[in-house]
This record gives structure tokens, sequence and C-alpha cells, in this order.
């Protein structure tokens, strides 16, 4: 296996901080939207929030849980700790395959027209 050097693992550390915090951010943005839709008794307040919780999922939280996820992958593979050697970092990458996967059935439901509204 091949380690990264010691300045591209800051840059890949650095990446797979900003998209996995990015991929937070995201989601709770979604999460304001939801609510708002929830809540919101105008007809006009709860389309414009599910609009924009549409947009949010496929432009910003679809792109950059993928890019977390390769960046963590590539953290794995290319430093000491690598993907099976400590739990930690196998059950995180597990975890986050997991998130992944479940979001991208999600958001291919909703293109079907499996569910309603975001």
């Amino acid at each position: 296996m091949r380690l990264l050097s010691p300045s591209l693992r800051r840059l890949a550390l650095t990446v797979h901080i900003v998209v996995a915090v990015g991929w937070l951010g995201a989601v709770v943005a979604f999460l304001a939207l939801a609510v708002t839709g929830l809540v919101g008794s105008a007809a006009q307040t709860v389309r414009a929030a599910y609009l924009a919780a549409s947009v949010i999922t496929g432009a910003v939280i679809v792109p950059v849980s993928l890019a977390a996820l390769l960046s963590g992958l590539v953290m794995a593979l290319g430093t000491p700790w690598g993907l099976v050697r400590h739990y930690r970092v196998l059950v995180k990458f597990l975890l986050t395959v997991v998130a992944v996967a479940r979001l991208l059935l999600h958001t291919q439901a909703d293109r079907a027209g499996g569910h309603g509204g975001g």
C-alpha cells in the first residue's frame, strides 16, 4: 500500500473535513426547510420550502455525500490507519456507505414518483 505524503495527507484530511461538515450543514438546512413545509400554513410557503429542499438535495447533499465517502476512502487507504486496522475507521466508513446508499435510494424513489414532496 502506498501512503500519501504528509502534504497530500493534510490536503486530503482538509478536503474530507470540509465535505463532511458541509454534508452536515446541508442536511441541517434541508431539515429546516422540511419543518417549514410541515408546519407552514400558506400553500405558497409550503411549496417553496419543498422545492428548495429538493434543490438542496440534488445540488448539494448528494454530491457532498459522495465526496465525503470518496475522501474518507482516500484517507483510509492512503494513510497508516488503513480501512480495517482500527474498528472505528471501518465503522465510520460503513456508516457513511449506508447513509449514502439510503440517500441515493431515497432520491431515486423521489424521482420515480415513489414519495410525495421531499
